[in-house]
Order: structure tokens, then C-alpha cells, then sequence
């Protein structure tokens, strides 16, 4: 089942958004400053993720006043970006500067193979690796994550945060 939001409601979800980015951004730097890298990384998604969202709502909130409906639609979960981890990240992207959100550099390239210093980026896999502890081959430990690069991201967010607000064109 979708659900309808009143276009008039829209503002409020934006602004709520936007806040709640803030406070993960304020939350990832005093876990950086705590030494606690991974769980800032993990709330630097859940930022860009909102970011993402708001760009989503603004872009819907647009479409749907020029088409005359007084009423934007988000379909089931699962089933719509509004709900979609790696869609809202896709959109932040659009606005972030893609060198932002690569939080490590390594020796080596992605393909170069397992075992290798590689790149870590802000992404899904990030998102769950710094999360879970799996096994593939051998217990998987967390990607690198440079703090001074997590802190970069963290301002990159922060500075389209300030300029995203309701009605923002992307």
C-alpha cells in the first residue's frame, strides 16, 4: 500500500530531514573524537541518506505541483526510492563532490584482489560492513577509514545541507 503526503506537509519533511542529518553529523564527530571511527562512518551514511531524501521529496514536491495534484506518492517499501539505502546515497551523490566521499586511499585499485590496501568509499557496502561481522573465506574485518577524510566528507555533507533546503532546484 502507498502512502499520500499533502503536498503542504512536504516543508516539514524536508526541514525534518535536514535536522536529523545535522545531529548524525554532530554525533559523527564526537564519535571521531572518541576514537570510534566506524560508528561515525555509519551515521555520515545515515546523513547523506537524508540528504538524499530530501532531494527525493524536492524533486517529487515539484513534479507533482506542475502535474497539478495536490499530493506526492511513495509507494511500498521495498518498492520506492524514498526508502532505498543505496537510491538515497545515489542522489546525495549527485550534489557531493565524489572525491568527498572516498574515506581511505589506498595502494591499490578495487580489483587488485582481498588482502590488498584498497580504496574505502561512503557507500552501501561500507554501510554494512562497518556494521556486521561476516565470514567469506575468513572473518571480514572493517575497511580502512582515514579520520581526517571522514571529517572532509562530514563538512562536504554539512555544506549541501546548508544549501539544500525546501524548494532548493538540484
Amino acid at each position: 500500500m502507498s502512502k499520500r503526503i499533502p503536498l503542504e506537509e512536504v516543508p516539514k519533511g524536508v526541514k525534518m530531514s535536514k535536522d536529523k542529518a545535522r545531529q548524525h553529523l554532530n554525533d559523527a564527530r564526537i564519535l571521531i573524537e572518541n576514537g570510534s571511527i566506524e560508528g561515525a562512518a555509519l551515521l555520515t551514511i545515515h546523513a547523506q541518506e537524508e540528504l538524499g531524501r530530501i532531494i527525493i521529496l524536492n524533486k517529487r514536491y515539484e513534479k507533482a505541483r506542475a502535474c497539478g495534484q495536490s499530493f506526492i506518492e511513495i509507494r511500498n517499501r521495498g518498492k520506492d526510492e524514498f526508502y532505498s539505502h543505496q537510491r538515497k546515497q545515489e542522489m546525495a551523490k549527485t550534489i557531493i563532490p565524489l572525491e568527498s566521499l572516498r574515506i581511505h586511499k589506498g595502494s591499490f585499485g578495487v580489483g587488485f584482489g582481498k588482502g590488498f590496501d584498497i580504496d574505502t568509499w561512503i557507500s552501501q557496502d561500507l554501510r554494512e560492513a562497518v556494521v556486521y561481522i561476516d565470514y567469506c573465506d575468513r572473518w571480514q574485518s572493517p575497511p580502512q577509514i582515514d579520520s581526517e577524510k571522514l571529517r572532509n566528507c562530514i563538512e562536504h555533507i554539512e555544506k549541501q545541507l546548508k544549501q539544500c533546503d525546501f524548494g532548493c532546484n538540484l
